[in-house]
């Protein structure tokens, strides 16, 4: 008994140990950071009975409806929004096994094992999904899986068993139900049989993504809504910058530059490092087996798939999370990339990975509690009859979620109506008429109200709410009490009543 014990984990420590590293880091998160804006929206979308779920996703989230019906189930356990981001974690967890039995097919060193699933770890886009109330940590989950069947099964000579169709062909139909963009994955699958293994391996495989394109065709015109939103807010770009874009992307999946933005060298310095090891995969290029050759096609199908979009719409419509599908197959050509060369560099390349990748859990984990501090400030500083206004709007349900104090909160220039969907340029300031009316139904509750205005958010998404208009309109018609700025968020005083 005891030498199985052993033996088990001398197989599993791998797995073990990046497990561990995994819920440090995302349990440290899950309990000290504030929600975020979208992580309140799921709150609220999940919070509704489950019949209604479903339709808030198509209306307001704007997105595939099977992580918001799951997580509704989920919170039928406890509504604490802690307990919402644990099935993250969960995802993520599930999603390790997964990689773990993928990169054991190819390795056998528990060492090269450990410090690659650390990579993965580490890396923020896994422990941003792992502590966050999206569908991110369940596109990976179900992304890695459908990897997996397709490595071990439609890549062979031999066509899958019926049973293993099936169970791919529901999996892609539930990849489609949680992430649009998935449908790339999906689609580079198909065009790399077709390329690897011929027409009628590829005709096969079209068979069995007869529900997953059905699902795409009943949804069209819910997707074409949610890239709208967007698209009337950007255009797209030339071809160098969707050369750029791309390139971007593909390093963001190995080294996370998230909260590293406005250090151009570093991103120059993992640049350089990244070009270095794509060299060596091009001077190794006849060395390189067929299941390599399948990712470095998946990767570079997805690459094209994302890059017309862009060119298309923009950046906009391309934020980060619509493409995880492509993350792991991005660090898998990473692993293969890196076994061409010996072991000692293979080990040194890792570290190096993980040591740059650093910077940014250690600049995300330093933020403050920003919406806790503002609760504490409002409900140590308010009295009754004192409403909240809030601006821009979306962030009401944000604050709201956090806040324990007496008053009334009211968007500005109005509470939004979560049924009429995600119309982020409807939010803007109209005119002074519009905040007089608002305004004035808010005076007979009391002679003083508090404002709560999100700094920087003035051109979200390249659109300008007409923060100015807000604040001619106090200057010329209430007095300021005071103002204070806490964390990006500017905190005012007002008197209600005219000068």
């Amino acid at each position: 008994m005891e030498k199985c014990n052993l033996r088990y984990l001398k197989e599993y420590y791998p797995l073990l140990i990046s497990v561990l590293v995994l819920l440090i880091v995302s349990l440290f998160h899950i309990i000290k950071d504030d929600l975020l804006i979208d992580e309140a929206s799921s709150l609220l979308t999940s919070g509704l009975q489950l019949d209604k779920v479903i339709h808030r996703a198509f209306v307001w989230e704007e997105q595939a409806p099977l992580y918001y019906f799951i997580l509704a189930l989920w919170r039928l356990i406890s509504t604490n929004y802690i307990f919402a981001r644990i099935l993250s974690l969960i995802f993520m967890i599930l999603s390790m096994l997964v990689i773990f039995r993928i990169l054991t097919k190819y390795e056998k060193s528990n060492i090269f094992l450990t410090l690659f699933l650390i990579l993965f770890v580490i890396n923020f886009n896994s422990t941003y999904a792992a502590f966050n109330i999206r569908y991110y940590a369940l596109t990976i989950l179900i992304s890695v899986i459908l990897l997996h069947i397709y490595l071990d099964h439609y890549l062979n000579k031999e066509l899958p068993v019926l049973k293993t169709r099936l169970l791919f062909s529901v999996l892609a139909t539930l990849a489609i139900l949680t992430q649009y963009f998935t449908g790339f994955l999906l689609l580079a699958f198909g065009l790399t049989l077709l390329i690897q293994n011929g027409f009628r391996k590829f005709l096969y495989y079209c068979m069995d993504m007869i529900w997953p394109l059905a699902v795409l065709i009943v949804l069209y015109s819910i997707i074409t809504k949610q890239i709208d939103t967007y698209t009337v807010l950007n255009s797209g770009g030339g071809f160098l910058m969707c050369l750029k874009f791309i390139l971007f992307k593909i390093e963001s999946y190995i080294v996370s530059f998230h909260e590293i933005f406005e250090i151009n060298w570093y991103k120059y310095m993992v640049s350089f490092i990244i070009l270095g090891i794509l060299l060596i995969c091009l001077r190794n290029y006849k060395k390189i087996q067929k299941d390599v050759k399948a990712i470095l096609y998946i990767v570079l199908i997805m690459s094209v798939c994302i890059s017309i979009i862009y060119f298309k719409l923009g950046d906009i419509s391309l934020l980060s999370y619509h493409t995880l599908a492509l993350f792991f197959p991005v660090l898998l050509l990473l692993y293969f990339v890196i076994k061409l060369v010996r072991f000692k560099f293979q080990i040194a390349i890792l570290g190096l990975l993980i040591l740059v990748n650093l910077p940014t859990q250690v600049n995300y984990a330093l933020k403050s509690k920003t919406i806790t501090q503002l609760n504490s400030f409002l409900t140590e500083n308010e009295k009754m009859d004192e409403p909240v206004f809030i601006f821009p709007s979306e962030y009401k349900h944000l604050i709201q979620f956090h806040y324990t104090g007496i008053n009334e909160m009211i968007g500005i220039p109005y509470n939004i109506d979560y049924e009429k969907g995600y119309r982020i340029n409807q939010w803007a300031i109209r005119d002074i008429d519009q905040l007089d009316s608002l305004f004035t139904i808010y005076e007979q509750q009391g002679m003083e109200s508090f404002l709560v205005v999100k700094e920087n958010n003035y051109f979200n998404f390249n659109f300008d709410y007409h923060v100015d208009s807000l604040y001619i309109f106090l200057k010329n018609n209430y007095r300021l009490e005071f103002d204070t700025l806490l964390e990006g968020y500017l905190v005012q005083k007002y008197s209600i009543s005219s000068n």
